[in-house]
């Protein structure tokens, strides 16, 4: 999931991915894939699904809402 949301990202945006999307450039340097999902899950649920529904998992940019949607049996 996270690769192919990398791949989206790098077809729709321009410019040095480092710059737009910093945060995503510094989860590649985690040394282990498990670390990055259980951050991920653990950020997800603090914002969202723990959230007590004042935010939605909508987010400005497609990349991350087309990733949500086709993944988001993942979290269950």
């Amino acid at each position: 999931m996270f690769l192919e949301c990398i791949l989206f990202i790098t077809e729709m945006k321009t410019g040095p991915f480092a710059e737009h999307s910093n945060q995503l450039w510094n989860i590649s340097a985690v040394p282990s894939w498990s670390k990055v999902n259980q951050g991920l899950v653990r950020m997800y649920k603090a914002e969202v699904s723990e959230g007590e529904g004042e935010m939605s998992v909508v987010s400005p940019d497609p990349a991350c809402n087309s990733c949500l949607a086709s993944h988001s049996n993942i979290l269950d």
